[in-house]
């Protein structure tokens, strides 16, 4: 699938749940479900060509030593290990204040996958799948990328939908934080309210008084 088929939801979309991912296999195992039908092709996990390089090894060096035989759950979790490694290079993207840097991270994660994809062309340019345009778009859109200030936030990696600054994903995650700020500001300004108040009071009570005797 062309990214021209992809509109920018469906990518942001994919971004922002590989950043969010877990560390549990069965998350990133749904994950790669998800999106095996365009940014991550079932191959990738399953029979990509850097995971048969590093089986065909792994089974040479078997065959030399005493080491127990390769499995299908070697290659398991060889898959998810890949899958991982894709995850930490964009979360570092995603949280690098300096554009160069942010920029050399996303980078470096095309050139990871199109070398997971294929090793025997990673010295040429990558083919324009799916995963290759979804990073690159992270790239022109790298401003856009947050991360949520909550620390209690299941899902703190999101793109805004606009350039304007935003610390909380949503206004749920937002709740907490302005609460402490009118807390904070309540206990500094509470002596004035509370004489202004009282101020207020007496004086309807004046007003209160006068109106009676008129």
């Amino acid at each position: 699938m062309r990214t021209e088929n992809l509109d920018a939801k469906s990518i942001e979309r994919f971004l922002e749940h590989l950043a969010n991912v877990s560390d549990d296999p069965n998350d990133l195992r749904r994950l790669q479900k998800k999106y095996s039908s365009n940014f991550l092709p079932s191959s990738f996990l399953l029979d990509s060509p850097l995971l048969r390089l590093e089986r065909e090894q792994r089974e040479k060096f078997d065959n030399d030593s005493l080491h127990e035989t390769y499995t299908s759950q070697d290659d398991q979790e060889a898959s998810l290990r890949h899958l991982t490694e894709l995850r930490w290079i964009l979360r570092k993207a995603w949280r690098e204040a300096d554009p160069r840097l942010r920029q050399w991270h996303a980078f470096d994660l095309r050139r990871r996958f199109h070398r997971m994809m294929n090793p025997d062309r990673e010295q040429e340019p990558p083919d324009a799948t799916p995963f290759e345009q979804a990073v690159y778009y992270f790239q022109q859109n790298h401003q856009r990328a947050r991360y949520c200030q909550n620390p209690e936030c299941f899902n703190p990696y999101y793109i805004s939908s606009h350039l304007k600054p935003t610390r909380f994903c949503n206004p749920k995650c937002a709740g907490p934080a302005q609460k402490a700020v009118k807390l904070e500001w309540w206990n500094k300004h509470k002596q004035e309210m509370l004489r202004k108040r009282k101020a207020q009071r007496k004086q309807r009570k004046i007003s209160h008084k006068r109106g009676k005797e008129n």
